[in-house]
C-alpha cells in the first residue's frame, strides 16, 4: 500500500502540457471561489510588515505555488490517468517569515489520519447482512476549514496577479483565510475541524483509533482518511446519515466500494457453507513498482 501511484509533473511539462495547465487553472479558480486567500484585502508587503512592527504583533508571510501530478499513472496506457493541479502554500522553514524577516516558528503538530487497518475494519463491518459501505470524497478538504493560526499573508505568482496589480503594487500580499495544502499546520487543523463537524451530527471519536467515528443510535461507522470517507452501517439508516454528513462536510457524489487508497475492492456473494447470504471482499493490488 506504500507504492507510488502518482507521477509528479515537471515544471516545464506543466507549462506545455494542455491537460496539466487546465488542471492548475481549475484549481486556482476553485480556491478563489472559496476565498482561501482574500484578494479584496490585498495590500503592499511593506505596509503590512511596518504595521506589524509598530503595533508589535506577529504576522507571517509566505508564498503560493502550483504543482501538478498525473494520478493513476500506472493506468496511463489504458487512458485512465488524470492530471490533478494543486495550489500549495510553501511551508518550508526558509520561506515562512515574520515582519522582521526572521524564520517563523510553529508548534509541533502532527496529522494523524485513519490507519489502513481502520479502513479495512470499516469495510468488513459494511459486509454484514443488512449493512452497506459507501465512499465519499471531501472536495478541497483542507480549504473547507477556516484558517485560525497566526495572521498570514501570501504572495501569488506574478502570472496569477489579477489585472491592475502590476501597475499598483510592488509586492502584493493577501490574507490567508482558509487552510491551504503545504502550510505546516494545515493538516492537524483540518482534522480537528472535520472531527468537530462530524461530532455535531452525533458521532463520537473511537478511543485510540484516529479518524474513526461511531454513531451509537444508528450503529454507523465513519472512517476519515484526510479527504476520503468510508461510511458503513445498517441500510435502514443509510439515507439519513448520508444527508447529515453532507450537511457538515462538502462532499462529491457518494460512490460504491471500489478503488480506495490505490486498492481495488471487489465484493462477491458467498452462497454455500456457514457464510450463506453474507458477502466477502477481495483485495487486489496492482504491481506498481
Amino acid at each position: 500500500f506504500l507504492c507510488m501511484v502518482a507521477r509528479l509533473v515537471g515544471f516545464k511539462e506543466m507549462h506545455i502540457n494542455k491537460r496539466a495547465r487546465e488542471s492548475i487553472k481549475i484549481e486556482y479558480d476553485k480556491l478563489r471561489k472559496r476565498t482561501v486567500w482574500n484578494e479584496s484585502k490585498v495590500r503592499e508587503y511593506d505596509d503590512v510588515a511596518d504595521e506589524a512592527l509598530i503595533k508589535k504583533i506577529v504576522v507571517h508571510f509566505g508564498r503560493i505555488f502550483a504543482t501538478c501530478t498525473e494520478k493513476d499513472f500506472e493506468m496511463a496506457a489504458q487512458f485512465m490517468s488524470k492530471y490533478r493541479g494543486r495550489v500549495c502554500f510553501d511551508g518550508r522553514d526558509v520561506q515562512v517569515r515574520d515582519a522582521n524577516g526572521l524564520i517563523a516558528l510553529f508548534k509541533h503538530l502532527h496529522s494523524v489520519p485513519a490507519s489502513m487497518a481502520a479502513s479495512k475494519s470499516g469495510i468488513a463491518y459494511g459486509q454484514l447482512p443488512g449493512h452497506y459501505t459507501k465512499c465519499g470524497d471531501a472536495e478541497q478538504a483542507y480549504c473547507q476549514s477556516p484558517f485560525t493560526g497566526t495572521p498570514t499573508w501570501v504572495e501569488l505568482p506574478k502570472c496569477e496577479w489579477p489585472p491592475g496589480w502590476e501597475q499598483k503594487y510592488r509586492r502584493p500580499v493577501c490574507p490567508l483565510e482558509r487552510n491551504l495544502y503545504g502550510h505546516p499546520q494545515a493538516g492537524p487543523r483540518y482534522e480537528a475541524w472535520a472531527a468537530s463537524q462530524i461530532k455535531t451530527i452525533g458521532f463520537l471519536l473511537v478511543h485510540d483509533w484516529p479518524g474513526v467515528f461511531f454513531h451509537s443510535n444508528t450503529r454507523t461507522l465513519i472512517i476519515l482518511y484526510v479527504d476520503d470517507l468510508i461510511v458503513s452501517g445498517p441500510q435502514s439508516h443509510e439515507y439519513s446519515i448520508s444527508m447529515k454528513i453532507k450537511s457538515v462536510i462538502e462532499l462529491g457524489e457518494w460512490t460504491t466500494l471500489g478503488r480506495y487508497l490505490g486498492c481495488h475492492h471487489h465484493v462477491s456473494t458467498v452462497i454455500d457453507g456457514a457464510f450463506k447470504g453474507a458477502t466477502k471482499t477481495v483485495f487486489q493490488m496492482r504491481k506498481y513498482m
